[in-house]
């Protein structure tokens, strides 16, 4: 099946060059032709502009104003670009771009990794004070998220998939408040898109891996699709070691190390 254009929105700083330089010399070197990746950053008080692979956009940088980057990328790839979806993921996330391809393959309008998680019994493990130590504004810092958590939505940190229906809503100017007043990015953006009856296409959580949960997992290729968080030396040795791997593989040899 033919995958149209896909542009990568990542999260990121301009403080935050290593972990740049590390997507870009490693997975995001083998984007499909025609695929691009825009790192988001803000920049208050001057138009948005694409430079390079950097696209600027006219906000002040802050935990709690990542809702408001969001909406201001999809406006800007609405409204300036020929796409059929978009993908947003943090800078510290490994991804597998072939079986990122066999996801947008089957054409989703808004895919992911279910969030918030649930414990064995099925109660949700939605944290208000998730954004405690990371926001600018002292008092939304200390005060936990007052919003309603009564629903599900696709895990921002690993990445979700929006087709072109969905990144119009989102992108949409007339939902900038919708937003600005909210705190959880990936959070938002699936309220929204379920106030339109889009549902959310959840992935099987065996994509997804945490290495604090099972770090060796990480230096396998054994069919994940996101790797999340990770600092820039570790990207980069997933990335050798995963080529590592694949090459012994089509020469029918596997280590011990990665072997079942």
């Amino acid at each position: 099946m033919a995958i149209g254009r896909t542009i990568l929105g990542m999260l990121t700083q301009a403080h935050r060059r290593e972990h740049r330089e590390a997507i870009s010399e490693t997975w995001a070197a083998r984007l499909p032709t025609g695929w691009s990746l825009y790192f988001l950053i803000g920049r208050p008080g001057r138009a948005t502009e694409l430079v390079g692979d950097v696209l600027y956009l006219d906000m002040e940088e802050a935990y709690e104003n990542l809702p408001l980057k969001i909406h201001l990328f999809m406006q800007y790839c609405v409204e300036n670009e020929a796409f059929d979806g978009l993908l947003k993921c943090d800078d510290d996330v490994y991804l597998d771009i072939e079986l990122l391809r066999s996801v947008i393959g089957r054409k989703p309008a808004y895919a992911g990794r279910r969030c918030p998680r649930t414990d064995w019994w099925g109660r949700s493990l939605f944290d208000p004070t998730w954004h405690f130590g990371k926001c600018t504004d002292p008092v939304i810092d200390r005060t936990p998220y007052q919003g309603a958590a009564d629903g599900y939505y696709c895990d921002g940190g690993v990445g979700y998939f929006v087709d072109r229906r969905c990144a119009e809503i989102v992108g949409d100017p007339a939902n900038r408040g919708h937003f600005e007043r909210e705190l959880y990015e990936d959070k938002a953006v699936g309220d929204l898109l379920r106030e339109h009856g889009i549902v959310a296409d959840f992935l099987p959580e065996r994509l997804y891996e945490t290495p604090a949960k099972n770090r060796w997992r990480l230096f396998r290729r054994n069919g994940l699709l996101a790797v999340h968080p990770l600092s820039p030396e570790a990207i980069r040795e997933a990335w050798h070691r995963q080529n590592a791997s694949s090459c012994l593989a089509r020469l029918g040899w596997r280590s011990p190390a990665f072997r079942e």
